[in-house]
């Protein structure tokens, strides 16, 4: 309707008190001569008369033009009663007026009931917590549940009588239709003044309005009779029900849905007939409260079932897997270990490994010495003697560990360690599997099973390193001795290297072997087995044997030996212990060529036999530069189960000097470049001078190329000053020189000091390096700049299923750069190296190109030298040799058997030149493939000297035949080298009255 309730512009509601300030109208009354009340009966106001709406004289309207004669509303024929729908309940009854628009007031006049009621400043029909009271004389709203005086409500569905109208309904004047949804008008768009309480709606409105009065006045005489449908003064949305007893009730709620809708036209009506006010905050919040309460409840749900299935799961597996699974027991795991085969590439055998009988268990509990049982409980289960089998508070240090990465393990007790030994237990099964299988399985054992007889178990087959299995051979292996006889400190050891049996080797990493041997006896203290008084003795784990002095095999020969332990190590490293291999009977094959290890053989033995004394430690190691693969290994000779001295770092010398080029390329410096090579030279704050005789043709003006050739010591620490001696360590480490060594003695940074500080020396090669690194740092060169690890196992095959592969590093580039800069630096450093080997007389045959840099220490501030090198590469193999004087642990110089000491140039080149002329024979010559130059490539000539009557002289000292009595292969001459025979680190001093040493970079000395 059109009514002043619907005007958005003022935003009134019959809800809305006196929203423009207008005073209250009386309490409307009923007029005299008013219609009767129904005749049901029903809730009736004393003195109500029965008539029409006021100012009708009491009488009907007649018939709306177009409805058939007699018609009333709602398309009931003549003399029918309507169905009025939805009749209010006494609860809805508010007692409230009877509408009629002819009650508007004249402009100027005072605003008329009607008028107020409907412009909302009537308190009646305003949201209040108490309906107003009744008109003078009129007694108020029945209570709730008692019935109205003076009449009865009609039956439920009961009809007026056919041809009335509802009682208290006036008929609906002529050409009216009940008013329904009228669309809302702003008020803005209304036009004219609007007369004071008026409602301006038209004729149409109005007597649609007289319709809807009649009906209100029914209602409020108490009718129970049904009503004119949706109109929306008197539909049960618009009704107020003072007597809810909620503020839900409300059937306006708290939204004012006559706001300002976007069309500027009507209000959005929902179902009901009532404008729907989508952005009610109030309507919003509870949506919103319905979904939170609706979320929590799938929450609390959820996590109900989780629960539940928490206890229940969990459960059943552990009854299923208590009755289902089979614990191990000790025979089974002793009869697990099969032989390991080690062959060389070609699958022909080159060592097994074996327990040879050397296993031998322990019967009786009492064959181990107290300190050792108590040092193992204390290691890894103090509370074995009263647990189940598992350790709750360790599964849950062992979890948070696992997801927070703040630990290492901690979760196994000495039950479970002992049954996940059964190979189906780490075979498949993911880690969660197992460690269910553990916790269950340890549970039964303990049931069914004395504790000592657990602890005896786990003693005979736990794995200790260096091959020992069982506590038997581990007190055999580290100490010489029975179990009876371990000491606690021994003690300690041996209990701390079943936590990381390579790692907690005293000989392998001191520093981590003496942090374990602590906590263990520390632990022994804790728990009431060693008194702190006696522990106190002891900071430092005891001296332990050589890693393989218990189980040497007489039936290899050295080189043999020193290649299973290599094998033995890498895979070690690679997560494959000798236990694990052992269990699974694997097959290794290696990468070493059974020809290419016999000529290393032979190369390295005729020429010690013929020359050089015993204290002489020989090592050769070559590498393919494609594949990283070692081809032949030499670690020294001597007895079975001797030193390695292949993997013994060692100064190289000179023959570290590529490297330095290779950091002054990175930095864009060309082989091109000239340098001061003058000697001595005050380089950085230290004293350099070149090795006697050695000098350029023109000293302050020396080419890369002709100082590498000659070996020109002060050029290359001139370079390592410009570039920074730091880069230098990194081109190392980018052609694959490790970063960090590991030894006895702990983890030691490669190529700086102690201090952490790297010094110009590293040019000249004075921080120890292992032959097996240069020779793959020179096979990076040879392959282009690109780099694999060196290594000697091709696979392992298990005795059921398919190889595995061990290596499937990728392939990196010299400082990550792109294969193609990568290919230039890598080609401009080696064309620098091409006529070394010519130049020591040690070129290869068939005029195959070669790389290779000769090398030589001094042995401290003397004369004499503590290592000689030959290091050189085709693009088929690299090779390094390296040889240095021992004696009972200490270096000495280098001498032959002559006592003449000797450079790199001699019996080292000789034993890689007859190794590499052995390799390649059959062989196709292939060529380094050629790149483009960095910087400045070819050396630039001088400029003519001026025109002299006088020639000029000549500073360079005069030269000597060589002593040597070898016969020079053919040489390639290159301009400029003065195709002179003596000098350098490969031929004898020239004559000389220089008495500067030939590198004056500190000595290391070496197995102290």
């Amino acid at each position: 309707m059109n009514d002043e309730r619907d005007d958005h512009a003022k935003g009134r509601h019959s809800r809305h008190p006196n929203p423009d300030g207008r005073s209250a109208p009386p309490p409307p009354q009923r007029p005299p001569g008013g219609p009767p009340p129904p005749p049901s009966g029903g809730p009736a106001w004393p003195g109500d008369q029965s008539g029409g709406r006021p100012g009708a004289g009491g009488q009907q309207p007649s018939t709306p033009p177009g409805r058939p004669g007699g018609q009333a509303p709602g398309g009931h024929g003549a003399g029918q009663q309507p169905h009025w729908p939805g009749g209010e309940s006494p609860e809805e009854t508010t007692g409230a007026w009877t509408p009629s628009f002819d009650d508007d007031s004249a402009p100027g006049s005072s605003p008329s009931p009607l008028s107020s009621r409907l412009n909302g400043e009537d308190d009646a029909t305003s949201h209040s917590p108490q309906p107003p009271p009744p008109p003078p004389g009129r007694s108020g709203p029945p209570p709730a549940g008692q019935q109205p005086p003076g009449g009865q409500q009609p039956p439920a569905g009961q009809q007026p009588p056919a041809g009335q109208q509802p009682p208290g309904r006036p008929a609906p004047p002529p050409g009216e239709a009940p008013t329904q949804n009228l669309p809302q008008t702003p008020g803005e768009d209304r036009g004219g003044a609007r007369p004071a309480g008026a409602a301006s709606g038209g004729a149409a409105a109005g007597g649609a309005a007289a319709g809807g009065a009649a009906a209100a006045g029914a209602a409020a005489a108490g009718a129970g009779s049904g009503r004119e449908p949706n109109l929306l003064t008197h539909s049960d949305q618009a009704t107020y029900n003072y007597y809810a007893d909620d503020l839900d009730d409300d059937p306006y709620g708290d939204s004012d849905s006559f706001g300002d809708h976007p069309s500027g036209g009507a209000a959005d009506v929902g179902a009901t007939g009532f404008p729907v006010d989508s952005e009610d905050p109030d309507d919003e919040m509870s949506a919103a409260r319905a979904k939170r309460a609706a979320m929590w409840r799938r929450i609390r749900r959820a996590c109900y079932v989780a629960a539940a299935a928490g206890v229940i799961i969990p459960t059943l597996v552990f009854i299923y897997g208590y009755f289902a699974w089979e614990a191990p027991d000790e025979q089974k795991l002793l009869n697990m270990k099969q032989p390991i085969t080690i062959t060389y590439a070609d699958d022909s055998p080159l060592a097994t490994v074996s327990d040879d009988g050397s296993r031998e268990v322990v019967r009786e509990l009492n064959q181990v010495s107290k300190p050792l049982r108590d040092a193992t409980i204390s290691a890894e289960d103090a509370s074995f003697y009263t647990n189940p089998g598992f350790d709750f508070q360790g599964i849950a240090r062992s979890v948070f560990f696992m997801f927070t990465g703040s630990g290492v393990g901690g979760g196994s007790t000495i039950t479970q360690q002992f049954i996940k030994l059964d190979l189906e237990l780490n075979k498949s099964d993911p880690d969660y599997i197992r460690k269910i299988k553990e916790i269950v399985l340890s549970f039964k054992i303990t049931n069914e099973r004395e504790k000592d007889d657990i602890l005896l178990s786990y003693l005979n087959t736990a794995y200790y390193g260096r091959g020992a299995n069982g506590i038997t051979a581990a007190a055999n292996a580290y100490f010489g001795k029975k179990p009876s006889e371990i000491t606690p400190p021994e003690a300690a050891v041996l209990a701390g290297m079943v936590q990381r049996p390579k790692g907690n080797d005293p000989r392998e990493d001191m520093e981590q072997a003496t942090t374990r041997f602590n906590y263990v006896l520390d632990q022994m203290v804790k728990n009431g087995y060693l008194p702190e008084f006696e522990r106190a003795n002891w900071q430092a784990p005891p001296e332990t044997r050589g890693q393989s002095d218990w189980r040497i095999d007489r039936r290899l020969t050295p080189d043999q030996f020193k290649i299973k332990d290599q094998v033995l190590r890498e895979l070690e490293e690679a997560g494959y212990d000798e236990d694990t291999l052992a269990r699974e009977g694997f097959k290794i094959k290696t990468t070493i060529d059974p020809k290419a290890q016999q000529a290393a053989v032979d190369a390295a033995t005729t020429q010690a036999e013929n020359t050089l004394p015993d204290n002489i430690k020989t090592s050769l190691v070559a590498v393919e530069p494609k594949t990283g693969a070692v081809k032949a290994y030499y670690g020294g000779g001597g007895d079975v189960g001797g030193y390695d001295w292949a993997v013994a770092p060692t100064e190289p010398g000179s023959s570290f000097k590529p490297f330095a080029v290779l950091a002054g390329l990175h930095k864009g410096l060309g082989i091109g470049e000239f340098y001061d090579g003058s000697s001595p030279q005050k380089i950085a704050g230290t004293d350099f001078a070149n090795a006697p005789g050695v000098q350029c043709d023109i000293p302050n003006r020396c080419g890369v190329r002709e100082a590498m050739t000659k070996s020109v010591n002060t050029v290359f620490v001139n370079i390592a000053a410009r570039v920074g001696p730091p880069a230098v360590a990194e081109a190392a480490h980018a052609a694959g020189i490790p970063k960090e060594y590991k030894s006895g003695k702990g983890g030691t940074k490669t190529l700086q000091n102690a201090d952490g500080q790297t010094q110009s020396g590293i040019a000249l090669g004075m921080y120890p390096v292992k032959p097996i690194d240069m020779a793959n740092a020179y096979a990076t060169l040879a392959n282009q700049g690109k780099s694999h690890t060196p290594h000697m196992v091709e696979e392992i095959v298990p005795r059921e299923g398919s190889p595995i592969k061990i290596h499937n590093e990728p392939v990196k580039t010299l400082y990550d750069e792109s294969e193609s800069e990568a290919a230039k630096l890598a080609y401009n450093t080696i064309a620098s190296m091409f006529d070394v080997a010519d130049h020591a007389k040690r070129g290869l045959e068939n005029g195959r190109p070669v790389m290779s840099k000769t090398g030589t220490h001094q042995y401290l501030d003397t004369k004499d030298n503590a290592t000689a090198w030959m290091i050189g590469a085709t693009p088929q193999l690299s090779t390094s040799v390296s040889m240095l004087a021992n004696e009972n642990g200490r270096n000495v110089p280098l001498e032959d058997n002559s006592g003449t000491s000797f450079y790199g140039g001699k019996y080292p080149a000789m034993v890689w030149q007859k190794f590499m002329n052995s390799y390649h024979k059959g062989l196709k010559v292939e060529q380094f493939k050629k790149t483009g130059p960095i910087g400045q490539f070819e050396d630039i000539p001088l400029p003519p000297p001026p025109t002299s009557s006088e020639p000029p002289t000549s500073s360079m000292p005069p030269t000597s035949e060589p002593s040597q009595s070898e016969q020079p292969t053919t040489s390639r001459t290159r301009p400029g080298g003065g195709g002179r025979d003596c000098g350098g680190f490969f031929e004898p001093p020239c004559e000389s009255t220089t008495s500067e040493p030939g590198d004056v970079a500190p000595t290391r000395d070496f197995g102290n």
